[in-house]
């Protein structure tokens, strides 16, 4: 996806709607929060509950970043 879009669209697989869902979005969604859009991949869904909390976090303003140390080295 990054190749194809050229980094502008990040894409997040979800695998449900319940806990691991709201992991995987999270952890997958967070490192490509800068890009201009979002593809969110619900494909083969697990169920779950109703999926509110992605528009929750998409809606948030963006407050402020930060990197690791470590990460520099």
């Amino acid at each position: 996806m990054t190749e194809a879009t050229k980094g502008r669209v990040a894409y997040v697989y979800v695998p449900n709607t319940s806990t691991l869902g709201h992991t995987y979005f999270k952890r997958y969604f967070y490192p490509q929060s800068d890009r201009e859009a979002i593809i969110v991949d619900e494909r083969h869904n697990g169920g779950g509950q109703v999926a509110d909390y992605y528009i929750d976090i998409l809606r948030r303003p963006t407050i402020s970043y930060w990197r690791c140390a470590t990460a520099w080295t």
